[in-house]
This record gives C-alpha cells, structure tokens and sequence, in this order.
C-alpha cells in the first residue's frame, strides 16, 4: 500500500477551509429568525433603503456623464441634475465641437448601460441652442420613502381589516369588477363610432364591432340569454338617438364599399385599356368587398331583431359605485369573510364575483347558461371556448391581474405569500 504523502493532508484541509468559508456565511444567514413578522421599523428601514438606492442613480448619472467626457477627451463647462425635474440632466460644454462630439455617441453609450434604470439618452424635448445638451434619465422623481410608502398590518386586533390595506383591497377589486361590469369595450368601440362618424378608423371600428357580433350570434343564436347579454352591454347609452345614429353607421358603411365596388370597375376599365388588368387580383378585391358587405348586413340585422336588448340597458357600474358596494357589503355584516358582487346582465359571461377575504381571493362565476353551453361537445365548442378566453383576456388585459381556471369557476389570487400579516 502506498504511503500517503504529507502535502496530501494539506491538500485536502484546504479544500475543507475554503468550503467552509464559502458555506458559512449561509449557514449564519439562514440562523437569523426569519419567521419574524414584518414589523412597522422593519419596514421603515426597507423603504429608506429602497429611497437611498433609487436616489443615488441620480449622484451616479453625473459620475458616469463625468467619466464618460473624460473618455471622450471633453472638458463639459458644468453637469449639473435638474432639481425641479430629476429625469433631465444638463451638460454645457465650452465648444460646438465638444458637444457635437457627445451628442453623437452618447445615445448608443448611454443605451449600453447595464442596469436599465441607470440609463441615459438625449432628451427630445431638449433646447440645442448654444452649446447646451440635455440627457434624460430613466426614473422622473427623487424618492420620498415617507410620502411614497406606507405600512400596514392586514388585521388588526379584533381580526378586522385595517383600513389602509381595506382601501388597497377594495381598489384592486374594483378594477377587476369594472372590466367584468363596467363600460364594455363594445360600447367603446359604439360611441367612436357614433362621436367621429366620418374618420377612417370609425369604419375600420364598424367592422371589428361587426365581426364581434356575428361570431357572438352564430355561436350562441340570436334568441339566446348569453346573446341578450351581449347586446345589452353594447351601447353606450339607452338613447334612441345613438340607436338610430348606429344603423346610419352600418348605412354609411355599406355606402363605403359600393364606392370601392365602382372604384374597382373604374380601375378595370383603365388597365383593360393600358392592357395591364390582372383579373386574379381584380376578383380577389371584389371578393373581399362582398365579404365585407355581407358582414355588414348580418350585423345590422342582429342589431335591429335586438333592438329591445340594446335599449334595455342596465345600468353599467363605476369604479366608485363598485368601492361603494364592497364597502357597503363590508360593514353590513362584519362577520362575513365572503363579498359577493352581482354582476347580473352586465357582462354575457360573468354572473357573480365572490370576494373571499380570508383567502385572498376573487372568484368568478358564471350564468348557468353558459355554464350549459361550456358542456356541450357541439361543432361550435371551440369558437365558444374561444369567446371564453377572450373576454378573459380582456380582463387581464385592463387589469394587470392573472386569472386561473378553478372548477367551473375562475380565481384570481390577490397574494403569492402566505399566512402574511402585512
């Protein structure tokens, strides 16, 4: 047997120490009571910190100017940050030359910054006069941690919610009950129509709304409640007026494309006799004129059957309304960890949001109708479950919230932490 050499024994105590040395610092780390709640000072220092750290871009944003002038060869009259307005920084310099030289690569220098807050480009807005640049900066304000944060337990000792977490609640829930009940995004589209009637992107506006509601009414039918639902919340008033103004926009329209129709005829005439007509692209166009013109008629059919529906508006919520309704629902019965919202004909889809308080969280419920339709296996469950991520799309969209299937319902979870106290 070989006998072990003494430079062996030192060799591997080595490894050991520097091992050690490298997973010592996390072993103490993870000593520390981390299940200490976060507490009011706790939170102070955080946000101080947070404040100092964004702050201190603005001290880097001169250095790094300075440094790069330096590199440059530049010898800048002044940098100087903007007091009144934190984003812009101000660089004279004692020649055009100079300044010449530094707004030609400080764009593509300042965009190569690693850390994207700490990156700089000229301002557009800013004066070339003289010999005078001004860089933006990417953060606009010098932070305040006591106007800026706030801190707050979520219960306080009678098990109630306090009321600053209350309000950041019910906010977020308002949000996402507006985009469920509010003003839809057809009445939207409706009222372009109807306040710019002659702009191209109010006719590019009347075929969007027309391919909604086609692809809605073959899905559902025309004398189905989803289908009811869906008109109901597509005007953005009752008025008979906007009713009567809607259907000269689908007049209007129709009007558009036997223009183009005419428009194509006159083409044909000229290139038949240049000798440079192409019939393949000739029929293709009218083609696609003659979709657009069934569409149209299809819509404005569907809108006169449900006219009643159209007019029969409910009325919409608010953001304030809804604010107003959780905090009724709230001290009504304080009690209850459950708010329910009754979106009711507002939305085609959605027929209640439950609110569960003590789980944080926002729960979805749809009309039994749809619910029945969601179990039929027919030819058009595809283009139904299409409809379904749609709307729900549309939710996250409006929101910034992540919406996930539970059961026959949909959540929203208002944390990713759990058991958290503040």
């Amino acid at each position: 047997m070989q006998k072990q050499k003494r430079w062996q024994f030192f060799l591997i105590v080595a490894v050991l120490v520097i091992t050690l040395y490298n997973i010592l610092p996390t072993v103490f780390y993870y000593t520390k009571p981390l299940h200490n709640p976060i507490d009011s000072s706790r939170a102070s220092t955080v946000a101080i910190d947070i404040a100092s750290r964004v702050n201190t871009l603005e001290k880097g944003s001169v250095q790094w100017l300075e440094s790069y002038c330096h590199l440059l060869k530049i010898s800048p009259a002044s940098i100087t940050l903007d007091k009144e307005n934190p984003q812009q920084v101000f660089v004279n310099f004692v020649t055009t030359q100079d300044k010449d030289l530094f707004q030609k690569y400080l764009p593509r220098s300042g965009a190569l910054i690693p850390f994207v807050p700490a990156q700089l480009s000229l301002s557009t807005e800013a004066s070339e006069q003289g010999k005078k640049l001004v860089v933006q900066r990417q953060i606009p304000i010098h932070v305040d941690s006591n106007a800026l944060f706030a801190f707050s337990f979520k219960k306080d000792s009678d098990d109630r919610i306090t009321d600053l977490y209350k309000d950041v609640l019910f906010d977020r829930i308002a949000h996402l009950a507006n985009a469920v009940g509010g003003v839809s995004e057809r009445a939207v589209m409706v009222e372009t129509i109807l306040s710019k009637p002659n702009s191209p992107g109010s006719f590019d506006l009347l075929f969007a709304l027309s391919h909604e509601i086609v692809d809605f009414t073959d899905v559902f039918g025309l004398d189905s409640a989803v289908t009811h639902r869906f008109f109901s919340s597509m005007m953005p008033s009752s008025s008979s007026e906007d009713y009567a103004q809607l259907i000269q926009a689908f007049d209007r329209g129709r009007d558009q494309i036997k223009m183009g129709k005419a428009s194509l005829k006159e083409e044909e005439k000229i290139r038949k006799e240049q000798k440079t007509f192409v019939k393949e692209d000739f029929e293709q166009n009218v083609e696609l004129l003659l979709k657009k013109e069934t569409l149209l008629i299809k819509a404005e059919d569907f809108v006169k059957k449900e006219k009643d529906f159209l007019l029969g508006l409910e009325n919409v919520w608010t953001f304030e309304k809804i604010k107003a309704l959780l905090r009724q629902g709230y001290e009504k019965d304080t009690q209850s960890t459950v708010l329910t919202l009754a979106v009711g004909q507002k939305n085609p889809f959605i027929d209640k949001i439950f609110i569960d308080l003590s789980n944080e969280k926002v729960f979805f419920q749809f009309h039994n109708d749809v619910l029945e339709k969601k179990n039929d296996r027919g030819a058009s469950q595809s283009r139904f479950e299409q409809l379904i991520i749609d709307e729900l799309a549309r939710i996250t969209r409006q929101t910034d919230e992540m919406i996930l299937p539970h059961g026959k319902e949909y959540v929203v979870q208002l944390t990713q932490l759990a058991n958290s106290r503040s």
